[in-house]
């Protein structure tokens, strides 16, 4: 798997990381508000259209709108309560991590 980083807004600070495999795009995170942490996680599927993008919308790191796509177009919506506690980030890939390129993975600014 390979990961790209891109600061996207020019301030210094990557916004959006890619993964790849197989030259394709498999997620895609970006993070709007600069806090560190994906404010949006979007999922493909093999054919690289949009399969689901979960949402934290009130920045507490935890999912508050996942939408599910069929071919590319949008099927289905779940508003989804604070109390189910599940992480926007990396649950997927529990191997990625955020980095901030000094090799420790804090993600820390």
């Amino acid at each position: 798997m390979a990961r790209q980083e891109q600061d996207t807004d020019g301030d210094g600070f990557r916004d959006r990381i890619g993964y790849y495999e197989k030259g394709r795009v498999i997620r895609e995170e970006h993070d709007a508000d600069g806090d560190g942490r994906p404010d949006k996680v979007t999922i493909y599927d093999a054919r690289e259209q949009v399969a689901r993008v979960d949402e934290d919308r009130d920045g507490d790191g935890l999912v508050d709108v996942r939408s599910y796509y069929e071919n590319g177009r949008l099927s289905r919506r779940e508003m989804l309560e604070a109390q189910l506690g599940e992480s926007i980030e990396r649950r997927d890939l529990v191997s990625a991590q955020w980095s901030d390129g000094d090799g420790d993975e804090s993600g820390s600014r």
